[in-house]
């Protein structure tokens, strides 16, 4: 069943605490992959033997065996009728859901939000990128997936190119910056939602006020609005988290990563 609002009491009577939907948005142009002479989308690219979104679906291994997991990629209409992509993932996961778009988004806020009809509803949500490989504590994750309204894994680093979460007194984030290092809890791109429609209640919002930063509509950002409506948000640890965003990057992880 596809949801039309969290006002609809069907909303409620179809909630399911084991189900998680996890959107993968990977509807950009890749520019500096096309620059660097790949011919494949980003997501198709070969990494040790394994596609890029493919490493980073793995990431979510360790959610199979206590969660229900459907997974949504939005995409761009070109990369699924000129790459096979619609058919390559419907083979590697065939539960999933495929949204197709015309056109590159102002933001990743943006791009998951084409996802309305299958996120706006109580059930959890996880938003991740679809260039980052990740390993995390399932113990960790399902102490606090019930009672927290919002979890941000985060790293050390005082880079400027990530976002940042601070930390109040009582272990709860307050702040959530993009590209500003307000603290030195940097996010590495996995945003949870205890009920995915927060993250549509919140990006809505940014929407219709037009809150760019830096030109675009970012996820981090939105837990600020949940903040101001008393929800409680904490940031946990990541096992391991390697970004393959660029090409540098991905030569960095060929060339380091021993798994």
């Amino acid at each position: 069943m596809r949801f039309t609002g969290w006002n609809d009491i069907q909303d409620i009577e179809n909630y399911d605490e084991k189900k998680i939907n996890i959107v993968i948005p990977m509807a950009g142009a890749g520019s500096r992959f096309v620059k660097a002479g790949f011919d494949l989308p980003k997501p198709l690219i070969d990494v040790k033997g394994k596609t890029m979104v493919e490493w980073a679906v793995s990431s979510f291994d360790f959610l199979k065996e206590s969660f229900e997991i459907c997974y949504i990629f939005v995409v761009l209409n070109e990369h699924l009728e000129q790459y096979g992509l619609e058919k390559f993932l419907k083979e590697k996961y065939p539960n999933c859901e495929i949204i197709g778009l015309d056109s590159i988004t102002r933001g990743q806020a943006e791009t998951v939000y084409k996802a309305k009809n299958f996120i706006n509803n109580y059930n959890k949500l996880i938003i991740y990128n679809a260039d980052t490989y990740s390993t995390y504590d399932i113990e960790d994750f399902k102490i606090h997936a019930k009672n927290i309204d919002g979890i941000i894994p985060c790293f050390e680093s005082n880079d400027d190119r990530y976002s940042f979460a601070r930390i109040d007194a009582y272990g709860y984030v307050s702040e959530v910056a993009e590209k500003k290092a307000i603290s030195t809890h940097a996010t590495n791109g996995l945003y949870y939602f205890r009920r995915g429609n927060d993250f549509i209640d919140a990006v809505e919002k940014m929407i219709l006020n037009n809150d760019l930063h830096n030109g675009e509509f970012y996820v981090g950002p939105l837990y600020n609005t949940l903040i101001q409506n008393g929800k409680r948000i904490i940031i946990s640890p990541i096992k391991e988290s390697w970004v393959l965003g660029t090409p540098e990057e991905l030569q960095y992880f060929l060339d380091n990563y021993q798994g």
